[in-house]
């Protein structure tokens, strides 16, 4: 199950219909490597939709106040900022962790095949307008029916 699908749900039946709840959290704690705490839909989509805004707004203060005082201090800084049980036995542990969250709610959401898909028309266009062959193209959807109503005889 992919974790891109999970972070871009809106609502919490999106959620719903990408699977059932415990192969859903179990995904997105595996790819976190964290344990959520979470015990039914309404708080797993409150969870993710606060950990997206947390990372967010706080990127830059977990990630470079990572070694600011002890280790117990920090630990329940960042806990507290993203209010998840964070177990981590040394430094290099909690910076890992601290690491995988933001990779995965900050990571960059391209996706080739998304982008092939939006540009393929006009690829095609340009690329026959270098043989020398004019397509027209519109921004509107074509249907069956227009086409069959155009090229019918």
């Amino acid at each position: 199950m992919q974790v891109k699908k999970i972070l871009r749900a809106t609502t919490i039946q999106e959620l719903q219909a990408i699977g059932c709840f415990l192969e859903v959290k179990h995904s997105l704690e595996s790819e976190l490597k964290v344990k959520l705490g979470v015990t039914g839909w309404k708080t797993l989509f409150d969870k993710i939709t606060h950990l997206k805004n947390a990372v967010s707004k706080n990127k830059s203060t977990l990630l470079a106040n990572c070694r600011n005082g002890t280790f117990i201090e920090t630990k329940r800084k960042v806990a507290e900022v993203l209010q998840v049980e964070l177990k981590a036995r040394g430094w290099l542990e909690l910076e890992q962790k601290i690491q995988n969250i933001v990779n995965v709610f900050c990571s960059n959401t391209f996706d080739p095949f998304a982008f092939y898909e939006k540009n393929k028309l006009l690829n095609f266009k340009y690329s026959s307008k270098l043989e020398g062959i004019e397509i027209e193209t519109s921004n509107k959807k074509r249907t069956l029916k227009s086409v069959l109503a155009k090229y019918q005889r």
